[in-house]
């Protein structure tokens, strides 16, 4: 089976994603690294990044999105059922 090329694209002009490989085997693993450059300021907290990630094998293309959440946390309200 032939491995998977992948692209990944920035969802923010100074945020840099980048992966540790560019190519993925069945089976393997890729590690991303993403790395704030905001020159005197930081990312906001509390909001949401998509980072799009393109696979690429055999002439077909998958895009999925990976959810980023900066300097916050994810809260879960209780479902209440009537």
């Amino acid at each position: 089976m032939d491995g998977v090329t992948r692209s990944v694209a920035s969802p923010s002009p100074g945020l840099a994603v980048t992966p540790n490989s560019m190519s993925l085997v069945p089976g393997g693993n890729v590690t991303h690294t993403v790395t704030d450059g905001h020159a005197g300021t930081t990312l906001l907290p509390g909001l949401w990044y998509t980072i799009p990630i393109t696979g690429v094998s055999g002439g077909f293309a998958q895009t999925a999105g990976v959810r980023l959440l900066v300097g916050s946390a994810r809260i879960y309200l209780p479902v209440i059922c009537r």
